[in-house]
């Protein structure tokens, strides 16, 4: 407060009433700057004097929230609406007069009130958090019921399509025949993006139309691998840009495609499967990037279970990393199927299960890179 307003100082200004003539008023700090410039005003025009320390005032003025700290004072204690009411109607309200002993009992009343109201306070707080959180879940799960609803209408529309004009039940269509095998002649490491697959040179141009299946949209070529090169020297094998923007050759025409996946290096365990769909089959590089993607993800809880029981290196690196406090903090082990399956990573394409066709059923085949035979 300015000093001419509030009595910043212990100076007694000039009374200029009668109503609250000879009261020195002390404001309480804690009264917002607004409140304490409309008392100052009351004061002045009631004929009271403002002065700047507790101690020495005759009247402190403060809220219920500041009473405890004024209670064992001497001097009377009110209300802002006191000081203007009083000034407002030319008249003294009452004052009521406390013992000393009372007094105590009122700090101790106070006190537990002050505690009561912070409880009361804090549990208005829980509640209000709570009804936000409900409220945010209700409208969460509202949001994820019309995104499932709209994915469900999307996905029997796909359904009414393959049915054709006609609307015959899937099931009752020619069912497309499916290869025994898919993408032999790629060379390719499975923890590798699929952008650096290569054709075996033998099979390049019988697949010339897989360069561009296979190639993404930066990258515009192929390289092909020559067996018979005895220097080991990948041959390039550039793609028009032309051919770049012509649709991509389906390798494998069916809608459904279940893949089995290895897990661990020497095939103790069984494999893991994972089914797909594309409603026009399923390009080489679409069949790659589903590999890909599944090496690249962590090993699954249920897959450890098992894994750990697992004789290899890499088995022995799970046990570890398993049972440290890191992982236990993460809610997840950090170890990718890509290093579970070793030096077991090399492409062999996949493999229809069983002669019966069509089947839509295929075992993703792995060899293990030369040098590391032994792992």
């Amino acid at each position: 407060m300015p000093r001419d307003a509030v009595g910043a100082n212990d100076d007694i200004l000039t009374p200029i009433g009668p109503v609250l003539s000879g009261i020195c008023f002390y404001i309480d700090p804690a009264l917002s700057r607004e409140l304490q410039l409309k008392i100052a005003e009351a004061a002045a025009e009631g004929g009271a004097s403002l002065v700047g320390g507790d101690r020495i005032a005759t009247h402190i003025i403060c809220e219920r929230s500041s009473l405890a700290k004024y209670v064992q004072y001497e001097a009377n204690i009110v209300t802002p609406l006191w000081v203007l009411k009083t000034v407002r109607e030319k008249i003294q309200l009452r004052l009521v007069h406390l013992s000393a002993d009372l007094v105590t009992q009122l700090l101790l009343l106070l006190d537990n009130a002050g505690k009561s109201d912070s409880l009361q306070d804090a549990n208005n707080v829980h509640m209000n958090i709570e009804e936000d959180l409900d409220e945010f879940k209700s409208f969460n799960q509202g949001l994820q019921v019309r995104e499932r609803q709209v994915e469900m209408l999307a996905a029997k529309a796909v359904v009414r399509k393959r049915r054709g004009p006609q609307q015959q039940p899937c099931r009752t269509l020619p069912q497309p025949l499916t290869p025994a095998s898919l993408l032999e002649f790629i060379y390719w490491s499975v923890t590798e993006p699929p952008s650096t697959a290569r054709l075996h040179a033998d099979m390049a141009h019988a697949n010339a139309g897989l360069q561009q299946a296979i190639g993404s949209a930066e990258q515009s070529s192929m390289i092909i691998f020559d067996e018979q090169d005895t220097t080991k020297k990948p041959i390039l094998s550039m793609i028009p840009e032309s051919e770049a923007s012509q649709p991509r050759d389906i390798a494998y025409g069916g809608a459904f495609l279940t893949i089995l996946f290895p897990i661990d290096r020497f095939s103790e365990m069984g494999p893991s499967s994972r089914s797909y769909f594309s409603p026009y089959g399923f390009t080489a590089k679409q069949i790659l990037d589903h590999v890909y993607a599944f090496y690249e993800e962590y090993i699954s809880f249920d897959e450890i279970q098992t894994a750990v029981y697992t004789d290899s290196k890499y088995a022995d690196k799970l046990r570890t990393i398993y049972a440290t406090p890191e992982t236990i903090e993460l809610g997840y082990v950090p170890v990718k199927r890509s290093t579970f399956i070793g030096g077991k990573k090399l492409f062999g394409g996949l493999r229809r299960l069983g002669s019966e066709n069509p089947c839509q059923i295929y075992e993703l085949q792995l060899n293990v890179i030369g040098s590391e035979n032994a792992s």
